[in-house]
């Protein structure tokens, strides 16, 4: 296939788009990767097609030119990464790094990350691996898909675009499903992304006339606008990648069909020829400054973590990559391939070493493990969905309701409900705040109808547990509802209206104050390095970032029997605290460890009736 400075030049944009992503200056420059899909895919099948069509098509040679094009600085960025990490990150996550090390080396990071994801996982900001999911996603397209294309050839000829716009289609179908039903599986895995590869497969096979000048103008400035369109518009709360994708790879596909020169000039074509090593490079510097940083990293020291990105990419390329592609160096496949197999067991042997010692914990004292491993103390009940709580030998009479904030105490509400010779049905889904008729962009909260058949049944107090003010705050979808402070005003209003009307009493758990940051990680980083991080909120903070929370109490107080406000205790001298006699209280920024919540015990057990509680008076629904 014929050089083409243009599509370098577009690769270019791509990554310098997800580089402002990373640094936190584009909200939608994470679209560059579906460029880069989209452009894959045109020029792989570009190259398959010709050689299946003049019969020089063989699997070895594709193979082969993939471990040249990729193996090379991949390698160099894990080795690298491995040695920063086993310097820097912490025994929990270091194991959790050994991990990705090992899914990476086997193409299955985006596996490995996907099963990870969820409401409690460590901050993406903090894997080092974490860019390498894209990586695994077209390797594993690549696995399947010159087979397929060669069968495609053979049952079809000419015509063998059909069945893979057929499965084009269904992709995009599927992913569409799982942007706004499971987007965590949407985005990681590949039957979501297949579509935008194919799309450019699809243009390769199909290989229109170019159009006339006019229509090439046209063509190319509405390629530009969807593209950088995508990148301003989109943002981390887009269902992603259904149809939210289809802007920026159209716009490729359009650029690809009507080029524009202006993307081929010199210094974008040399960016784009760097794009590979760049991503690969940028990543893991800026993963593992933000990880030691004490700070946010300034836009200073953002912009020397991406120079050096780009100083590492230049020397990979020039001395790694393109002397293995050109065969300079390791010129026989068999030398290659027995090098690059050695370099990759000997990184999974490492992974693994990390994961057998426990993230190598003797590099640090025990107290600092001890601080660490705080990440790891959950409630062990683990009601993630419903389960009965309490003194399990009575019926329940409670019913609790919330968020992930209810399952963290779950403990602790045990205890107070055996003191109080109490059982409780605890009912929990994260990131779903406990109100009826709340819509939040990207989560699926399915146990409302199930709530509400508890509540006609059986409950006399209904208890709700939250972290409340963050839902004032949820900001607006791309294409969707926005969550503002009179929806949730409206929501939680007709909640305890619907409670009252069922003749039940509620409980209102006020939000916990949390921390700035991770406090078991922070903490542990603290005593390593001898320094203090100002980690801690004020109570002024406290009370200012749950304003709307409270006003709205304040109003529906007739509704509401009792509050548990832990953050009395906690900010009491104007700092709130986030441990207690050394040991931290939260396995993150604000969620509780099992007992971190105990000194609160009192408090929830006053608050719980000893015997069924009669219904609460004086409210009435308003018309």
């Amino acid at each position: 296939m014929q050089y083409r400075a243009d599509i370098d030049g577009l690769r270019a944009v791509s990554v310098l788009a997800v580089l402002a992503f990373h640094a936190t200056w584009l909200a939608g420059g994470f679209a560059g990767v579906d460029v880069f899909f989209t452009i894959s895919g045109y020029l792989i099948t570009g190259i398959i097609a010709t050689e299946i069509a003049e019969g020089r098509y063989r699997v070895g040679h594709f193979y082969e030119r993939r471990v040249r094009r990729l193996a090379p600085t991949l390698i160099a960025v894990l080795v690298a990464t491995t040695l920063g990490a086993s310097l820097l990150l912490l025994p929990n996550d270091l194991a959790a790094y050994g991990k990705s090390l090992i899914a990476t080396n086997l193409f299955g990071s985006n596996i490995q990350f996907w099963r990870e994801s969820g409401y409690f996982d460590t901050s993406a900001a903090l894997k080092p691996l974490l860019h390498t999911w894209s990586l695994a996603v077209e390797e594993q397209f690549y696995i399947a898909y010159p087979l397929g294309l060669w069968i495609c050839w053979k049952l079809f000829g000419k015509k063998w675009v059909i069945p893979l716009a057929i499965v084009g289609l269904a992709s995009f179908a599927v992913g569409e499903w799982g942007a706004l039903h499971n987007p965590s599986a949407a985005f990681y895995l590949p039957v979501t992304r297949a579509w935008e590869l194919l799309l450019g497969c699809a243009l390769a096979l199909v290989q229109p006339k170019r159009p006339p000048q006019y229509a090439s103008v046209i063509l190319s400035a509405l390629g530009i606008a969807l593209i950088i369109g995508a990148f301003l518009l989109l943002n981390t709360h887009t269902p992603f990648p259904g149809a939210a994708a289809l802007a920026p790879c159209v716009g490729c596909a359009l650029l690809i069909y009507a080029p524009t020169p202006a993307l081929g000039v010199k210094p974008l074509a040399y960016i784009g020829r760097l794009s590979y090593a760049l991503y690969l490079w940028h990543w893991p510097i800026l993963s593992l400054a933000r990880y030691w940083s004490p700070a946010p990293l300034s836009t200073l020291e953002t912009i020397a973590a991406l120079s050096a990105s780009f100083l590492l990419a230049a020397a990979s390329y020039h001395w790694l990559e393109i002397p293995v592609r050109r065969r300079a160096i390791l010129a026989r496949r068999r030398t290659l391939v027995v090098t690059f197999a050695v370099a990759s067991l000997t990184l999974i042997a490492t992974g693994a070493a990390f994961l057998i010692t426990g993230g190598w914990s003797q590099r640090f004292t025990p107290s600092v493990v001890a601080l660490d491993a705080k990440q790891n103390d959950k409630a062990p009940l683990r009601c993630k969905t419903e389960c009965l709580i309490g003194d399990r030998t009575r019926a329940p009479t409670i019913l609790i309701w919330g968020d992930s904030q209810a399952w963290a105490i779950s403990d602790t509400l045990d205890t107070a409900l055996k003191r109080n010779g109490l059982a409780g049905e605890l009912v929990s889904q994260d990131g779903c705040a406990p109100m009826f008729g709340l819509q939040r962009p990207l989560f699926t909260c399915d146990t409302r109808s199930r709530v509400k058949a508890l509540i006609r049944a059986q409950p006399k107090v209904v208890v709700l547990i939250s972290a409340w003010g963050p839902y004032y705050g949820m900001p607006k979808m791309s294409f969707g509802t926005a969550l503002g402070a009179r929806a949730v005003d409206a929501a939680l209003e007709n909640t305890l209206y619907f409670i009252h009307n069922e003749g039940a009493k509620t409980i209102l758990f006020d939000p916990p104050p949390g921390a700035q940051d991770d406090v078991p990680r922070r903490s542990a980083q603290s005593q390593a390095l001898g320094r203090v991080e100002p980690i801690t909120w004020k109570l002024a903070h406290y009370i200012a970032s749950n304003a709307p929370y409270f006003s709205e109490v304040a109003r529906l107080s007739p509704l509401i029997s009792a509050r548990v406000s832990p953050w009395r205790h906690l900010c009491k001298t104007g700092t709130c605290q986030v441990s207690i006699d050394g040991r931290p209280i939260y396995i993150d920024s604000g969620h509780p460890t099992s007992h971190g919540f105990d000194f609160a015990l009192p408090d929830i057990a006053a608050a719980l009736p000893l015997e069924p509680a009669e219904p609460h008076p004086g409210a009435r629904k308003p018309s």
